[in-house]
This record gives C-alpha cells, structure tokens and sequence, in this order.
C-alpha cells in the first residue's frame, strides 16, 4: 500500500537505507492515482542531512511539519527523507530518474 499509494517505501541495510520512490502514477482525475513507475536511491546511515542537502530551508520544511529545526533534524532519517520528498520532490532529494522500472501489484 505505502509504495503504489504514497511511492515510498525502504530497506534498511547495515550501513545504508534504500529507497524506493515512485515517479510515475497511473490513473486519472477520475480514479484513484497510484505510483506504477520507481526508482531507488541508497542513502548512507551516517550522512548529516542538512549538509546533504544544504539546499534546503529546514526552517521552512520544519514550520510545514509543525516542528521546530531541531525536533525535524532528530526524526529517523528515512522520515526527513519522506518529508523533504514531500516538500521538494523527488528528483531535489535524489537526482532525476534516468533509468525507472515498473512494479506490479
């Protein structure tokens, strides 16, 4: 549900998580839109995520989330990475899609 619904799903590994990300939907305006193409992106356990994406405001991203800098810096990573996804779009958190695949139900 999380990956066709939101497409966004993870695994966390030993000294990386990986990604799974939707980047294309199906449906119309009509009918329930869900994600049918992904692509995936490994991101290490150990990165400080305002350096890695010092792009971003985080003083922004955090107000959106109703949290102050600090309470949105101390999530999970795997929930900082959803919200700056949220926030940003994918291809700003992980780079554009170049080589996508399908996932059936």
């Amino acid at each position: 549900m999380s990956l066709f619904e939101h497409g966004f799903i993870w695994l966390e590994r030993e000294n990386d998580i990986h990604f799974i990300y939707g980047v294309e939907t199906a449906g119309n305006e009509y009918s329930k839109q869900t994600y049918n193409f992904f692509d995936w992106s490994d991101v290490s356990k150990d990165i400080n995520p305002a350096k890695e994406w010092d792009f971003a405001d985080f003083d922004a991203v955090a107000y959106f989330y109703i949290m102050s800098v600090e309470e949105f810096l101390k999530q999970p990573l795997t929930m900082i990475v959803a919200d700056l996804i949220v926030y940003y779009g994918y291809e700003n958190i992980f780079g554009p899609s170049y080589s996508s695949f399908e996932i059936k139900e």
